[in-house]
């Protein structure tokens, strides 16, 4: 993500490597590659905020951890982005895998306060987003993704850097390539300049424009491509004539996408011609002057517009005058308009408490577009503050008031909205709270309720957490939520409970369970329930007992066929203390699948593993690794016939200390399955270093096709190079 034209952003698993060349405090050349084979779909979620806490994805079931969300701020007429907010997961938001559910820590306001006083809509300000990047699970072959970066600092003042990614989707390929250079004339000035191409789609996307509830999926062709441009200057006038800093400062920019490029963040863009410029000036302490004019147009069509603002500002300890022109130029299917406005801002701030705001602003050439709005701000402690604005013009009317209450760990909120202009009207209602649930839990409620000529819709959602310690090492956690969407073409809801248990106290017993029910009610009522259950029990200095159970079962309505799924699994593990000359595991584990989606190419089997696995030390240079393990696997066919598939795997390997932290291993590997009357042999070689105290490192060649999993069905592609990381303890 250094760049804005070449980003690429995503969650993957496989080998990243970066690598500096350092001069002082500067590194002198950066160096980072990466690779990754997955069966995942990246997904780009772009979901308008609407003043609540609560957001849906558009798909569930995400992979753990490979969310990345951001509050974006776009310019109200140019769309330019302001402001990219990273959020941090369980300090912002907590996110519901499964569900595709974010549940922010506090509410996020449609629109964000503007610099300008001139509004085209009738509640004045930047609208915000949520760009939500994610992965989620998807079927056939692995996917190859590989890419890099090179970046060198030349000199004192200039950075040039290459990007170069290749995705190979199922789909359809994708490939995003760009060059990029930093000038800075001085430390007050720099030029930057980006030249990026792509091809294909590096995701799926959707936009929602109601929190999550519905989206649109962004039609992309397979087989797009194009190019993009960027050029930006930045200049501190002040600083460079031996002024304060800040005092002048000049900016400029362009940047070109045509309509088939894509990258990172930069769906919402394609298409597109921009350039600005933007100057300044801080007059003296108490007054500063603004200009502005930025022009965008599409790249395919004859649609633009272009928009100059010019903007003086006064202020005293108490009172705040602002007074801005705004001359904007369009052009689109219906021909060209010009539009140019005046207007005027007057902030109060009476007590440090209370401060109130009146703006007037009128039309001077162009569509009638008077308004005059009111707002007042008033924090009646520092706890609690109330918000309230008004507007009235000739375009409609709008209102919103809003009040927000923080005391200690407790949170309350409310908004209330209503627009009315020559479309309809619309009433909004927003209500959360946010509370300690005793020592070590959370309560928490939002609802929403939104009234429309002819529609309404409502959501709401109350949820709890607590965990209680009952000493001795057991607690328990109690976990419950409800989701509830009202809508004239949907009404679902959602109820989810969960009990948790987990006992540790340092002894020779251990174990924890997870129990999980979930009901899904709507046009597809669901029912889901999971456990998850693992004990361990030292049986004496020498021998380990584990198991392990995990179930679950789904039942749906419909023409949905449900799924379920099974692991019964017990382990002995022996690893004496006295010595490890010889350590040994053996397991037995029961598995069966009733897959969800048939159709994706997974079937219902069952299957017995039985399997063993030593080491023995021969001599101080020299081990003996072995595994020896056997499955029986009952399928069901596409003609559910069942079949029965019988298959042993022998693997054989010995390890031997060559010179000081290196090692060398030779691997025998033998897969016989009865059925087929087959034989696959082969060899594996690796070289060991052993520097750091618990981890190991190895690089090898593995000779044959097949893995070293005794619950791999075996795709035959393991072959070639590979990297191996072992922990020790």
């Amino acid at each position: 993500s250094d760049t804005e034209l070449s980003a690429y952003r995503r969650t993957l698993d496989g080998a990243r490597v970066q690598w500096k060349s350092d001069k002082g405090d500067s590194p002198r050349t950066e160096v980072q590659i990466f690779s990754s084979s997955v069966r995942q779909q990246a997904v780009h979620d772009v979901i308008a905020t609407t003043g609540g806490m609560l957001y849906y994805l558009s798909q569930d079931a995400v992979i753990e951890g490979s969310e990345q969300v951001t509050l974006i701020v776009r310019d109200q007429n140019t769309g330019v982005v302001l402001q990219r907010i990273p959020q941090v997961r369980n300090s912002d938001y907590v996110v519901k895998y499964a569900e595709g559910r974010l549940l922010f820590r506090r509410p996020l306001s449609s629109i964000n306060s503007d610099a300008t006083i001139i509004s085209q809509g009738l509640l004045a300000g930047n609208p915000m987003s949520l760009e939500v990047d994610y992965e989620t699970r998807s079927p056939g072959a692995k996917q190859a993704i590989r890419g890099g970066r090179v970046q060198r600092r030349v000199g004192d003042s200039l950075t040039v850097g290459g990007s170069y990614v290749e995705d190979q989707q199922l789909s359809s390929d994708y490939s995003l390539a760009g060059i990029d250079a930093e000038l800075r004339l001085n430390e007050h000035a720099r030029v930057v300049a980006e030249l990026a191409s792509s091809s294909g789609n590096d995701s799926v996307n959707f936009i929602s424009t109601d929190g999550g509830l519905n989206y649109t999926a962004i039609a992309m062709a397979a087989n797009t491509s194009g190019a993009a441009l960027k050029l930006a200057t930045e200049i501190d006038i002040g600083a460079i004539r031996g002024k304060a800093p800040d005092e002048m400062q000049l900016g400029a920019y362009f940047k070109r996408l045509d309509d088939g490029f894509r990258s990172s963040g930069s769906s919402a863009e394609h298409d597109s011609e921009k350039m600005g410029l933007h100057f300044a000036w801080r007059m003296s302490e108490r007054s500063s002057l603004l200009a502005r004019h930025d022009r965008q147009r599409a790249v395919l069509g004859d649609s633009g517009d272009a928009q100059t603002t010019l903007q003086w500002n006064r202020h005293s300890d108490r009172l705040k005058l602002t007074l801005e022109m705004q001359d904007r130029e369009t052009r689109g299917p219906s021909g060209e308009r010009q539009d140019t406005a005046v207007a005027g801002q007057a902030k109060m701030d009476w007590t440090g408490k209370l401060s109130t705001t009146l703006e007037y602003q009128q039309a001077l050439r162009g569509a009638e577009n008077q308004q005059t709005t009111i707002g007042l701000d008033y924090r009646v402690r520092d706890a609690i503050t109330l918000l309230g604005r008004t507007s009235i013009g000739t375009r409609g009317h709008a209102s919103e008031l809003g009040a927000r209450i923080n005391v200690g760990d407790k949170q309350v909120y409310a908004t209330q909205r209503r627009t009315s202009d020559g479309g309809g009207s619309e009433d909004t209602t927003v209500l959360g709270a946010e509370a300690a649930y005793g020592e070590n839990g959370r309560i928490y409620s939002e609802y929403q309720w939104a009234r429309m000529t002819g529609h309404s819709r409502s959501q709401s959602l109350v949820g709890m957490r607590r965990r209680w310690y009952f000493g001795e090492g057991f607690n328990l956690l109690l976990a419950g939520e409800h989701t509830q969407l009202d809508m004239p073409a949907d009404d679902t809801g959602r109820y989810t409970f969960a009990l948790g248990l987990n006992y540790d106290n340092d002894g020779a017993f251990r174990a924890r369970s997870l129990n999980e029910w979930r009901r899904d009610r709507g046009d597809l009522s669901r029912s889901q329930f999971i456990t998850d259950t693992f004990a361990e029990l030292d049986l004496n200095d020498s021998f380990t007992l584990q198991g392990k159970f995990r179930r679950s079962r789904t039942t749906a309505t419909g023409s949905d066929p449900g799924a379920a799924f099974h692991e019964e699994s017990i382990g002995l593990a022996y690893r004496p203390i006295s010595n490890d000359r010889f350590n040994a595991l053996a397991r037995i584990t029961l598995l069966s699948e009733d897959p969800l989606q048939r159709d994706s190419g997974r079937s219902p089997y069952s299957s017995q593993v039985f399997s063993a696995d030593w080491s023995y030390e021969i001599g101080a240079r020299m081990e003996w690794v072995g595994k020896e393990a056997f499955r029986i696997k009952i399928s069901e066919g596409d003609g559910l016939d069942e079949f029965t598939t019988r298959t042993h795997l022998s693997i054989q390997r010995m390890n031997l200390d060559l010179f000081g932290e290196f090692g060398v291993g030779l691997e025998y590997r033998r897969l016989e399955q009865d059925e087929t009357a087959s034989v696959r042999t082969g060899w594996l070689t690796e070289v060991m270093w052993d520097h750091f105290q618990h981890l190991r490192l190895g690089l090898g060649f593995n000779f044959t096709d097949f893995s070293d999993d005794e619950f791999s069905d075996h795709e035959y592609s393991e072959h070639g190079w590979f990297l191996r990381m072992q922990g020790k303890y």
